[in-house]
């Protein structure tokens, strides 16, 4: 329906001003706190990183969230799913102006001041996965 796809539209402009927050927020932690978390730093690397993108390795052993996250789930989304956006990334920036920035900064520019370029949303989603990755680890969690 006509709602629902206005609604999808919506969470995906949500999504992204977030994640856009969430980018100068870390741009911003590299910037004032030195001890910033070195696999962000990896996986976003500079703009003098060779290319093409990679992935990053895990914090943590495949199995090391069980029984939350099973080796299993994380073999599928780390290795398969994560892969295919960079895999997919990487076709897209190759031989473009892209190719020889960072990661955080193919974000940035394929958001286009809100008219994102198909480059958005691969770019985005190697960002949030590896983001997401970086913050979890074995025995963490607890009580809010």
């Amino acid at each position: 329906s006509v709602g629902a796809d206005r609604y999808a539209g919506s969470r995906r402009c949500n999504a992204s001003y977030i994640l856009l927050l969430l980018l100068q927020a870390h741009r911003c932690c590299r910037t004032y706190l030195p001890s910033c978390s070195p696999s962000l730093t990896y996986a976003f690397g500079t703009a003098a990183s060779i290319m093409p993108f990679t992935l990053p390795p895990l914090p943590y052993a495949m199995d090391a969230l069980e029984p939350h996250m099973s080796k299993r789930t994380l073999e599928f989304h780390y290795g398969k799913h994560h892969q295919a956006y960079l895999d997919n990334m990487n076709k897209q920036v190759a031989g473009s102006n892209l190719e020889s920035k960072s990661l955080e900064e193919v974000v940035l520019e394929s958001w286009n001041n809100g008219s994102p370029t198909p480059v958005f949303n691969n770019a985005a989603q190697v960002w949030n996965h590896t983001f997401f990755w970086e913050n979890m680890k074995p025995n963490g969690g607890g009580a809010p």
